[in-house]
């Protein structure tokens, strides 16, 4: 009788579901009756950015043309899934563009911008384009920020076998083709 008691006073603390409204979006595992259970004493250590660099991911980068008022103009296009069990809010992509001159590879332009959709659901998709200033060899998507912290990309991106070569003298994570 009193284990019977122990359970059911156990199953109607009010405390285990406050404990997952209260916890990191991005640190809590969820059931398969919808409650969610806090994993905020495992994830202490590791800072929110981290976690959120798994929940991101960017696809489908590419560099497109277009004509304005008869002017070409170029546009960084790409796609992100939220991976997280949660809404993530306001992603903004920061990118880099790069010009040889003179033998070596300058910084030719940086800028920002939003994602099409300002919250972005649990296993959903949102589209980016950003406009591009200036002319450029080759660019790089630097990082994405969102309310829930910020995800270092640090990819750069390559239209041909010698931009290619351009992208390994910047030293950073990944090098893709656009």
């Amino acid at each position: 009788m009193l284990k019977t008691i122990l359970i059911a006073s156990l199953l109607t603390l009010p405390t285990l579901p406050s404990l997952a409204q209260q916890a990191d979006p991005l640190c809590y595992w969820e059931l398969s009756n919808g409650n969610k259970v806090s994993l905020e004493s495992l994830c202490r250590g590791v800072s929110q950015s981290v976690r959120l660099s798994t929940a991101l991911q960017l696809t489908d980068v590419k560099l497109k043309g277009e004509t304005e008022y008869k002017e070409r103009v170029y546009y960084i296009t790409g796609k992100i899934t939220n991976n997280t069990n949660r809404m993530i809010q306001f992603i903004e992509v920061f990118y880099t563009t790069y010009r040889k001159s003179s033998g070596s590879l300058n910084q030719s332009d940086s800028g920002k911008g939003f994602v099409d959709n300002v919250y972005l659901p649990p296993g959903k998709s949102t589209n980016f384009k950003l406009k591009v200033k200036k002319r450029f060899d080759v660019f790089t998507i630097d990082n994405l920020d969102a309310v829930q912290g910020s995800v270092n990309i640090n990819t750069c991106f390559a239209g041909s076998v010698e931009d290619y070569d351009l992208c390994k003298s910047l030293n950073t994570n990944n090098i893709e083709r656009y």
